[in-house]
């Protein structure tokens, strides 16, 4: 079902730009849908000026969370799922312990007020999965990180499905893909990632990690289909895919290129 056809559930949803006549503001509003990170870091200069003097503006955290959130995914290739092993480096690893340790304060803080406005609920997720990606890989899961973390992109699902392009189903496939056994789980990966792609079946993202996901799975014809629609879609402009999209293009033909090896 679409969230806005909930009127309830859309009164809990900020206009995504602020109103008109701050300009500072209109100029962040902007900012914030460019794929450009320098834009990006002015838009946060400007949302964090702003915050001074409105510290519980609930789209101000958000957007504000927004902006960092996406120079984190365009910095560390979203941290998505490869086919030769996690984008877990410790020049990535820093910039998840800052830039998106900063992007998960300010979700929070949204969260803590409007815990059940979708927008704030996916940064809540997004942002914290990136920044638990700094504890490393097992001690997330010792600390309870991927536990917490399937709560959030759970409770994305429930509240706004669509959103993002499937982006809940994706982080919950994304989490089990990457996460090692008894965490992990590749074919429970291959489920949420089908509904995220059931969600958008245009996305680039969605049709480069259910390519991981097949590739892992050892389904080397699905893989190929996958990975090829990857190539061939053009990246949507809108959403946290057009800040690694380059990334996954370049991916998903070095795998092509794997699969077409005899």
């Amino acid at each position: 079902m679409n969230t806005c056809a909930l009127l309830l559930l859309c009164s809990l949803i900020p206009s995504v730009d602020a109103p008109a006549g701050d300009a500072a503001l209109e100029r962040a509003d902007k900012l914030r849908k460019s794929s450009n990170v320098a834009e990006l870091e002015e838009a946060s200069r400007i949302y964090t000026a702003a915050l001074e003097k409105d510290p519980n503006n609930v789209l101000l955290l958000t957007n504000a969370s927004n902006v960092l959130t996406d120079v984190v995914a365009h910095k560390t290739n979203g941290a998505t799922a490869t086919t030769h092993g996690t984008q877990d480096t410790p020049e990535f690893r820093e910039i998840w312990r800052t830039v998106a340790k900063q992007a998960a304060d300010l979700a929070d803080r949204a969260y803590a007020i409007q815990p059940n406005n979708p927008r704030v609920a996916f940064q809540y997720a997004a942002s914290y999965g990136y920044y638990s990606g700094s504890f490393g890989i097992v001690a997330a899961i010792t600390k309870g990180a991927a536990t917490e973390f399937k709560k959030r992109a759970q409770h994305i699902i429930d509240v706004a499905p669509e959103l993002d392009d499937g982006g809940g189903y994706y982080l919950m496939g994304l989490m089990l893909l990457i996460a090692p056994w008894p965490v992990g789980s590749t074919s429970d990966a291959g489920d949420y990632l089908t509904l995220a792609l059931q969600q958008s079946p245009t996305s680039v993202r969605n049709n480069y990690v259910l390519g991981v996901q097949r590739f892992e799975a050892k389904q080397k014809d699905d893989a190929k289909r996958y990975f090829q629609a990857a190539v061939d879609l053009p990246c949507h402009e809108k959403g946290s895919e057009r800040m690694f999209c380059d990334f996954l293009k370049a991916e998903s033909k070095k795998n092509l290129e794997i699969l077409a090896r005899p």
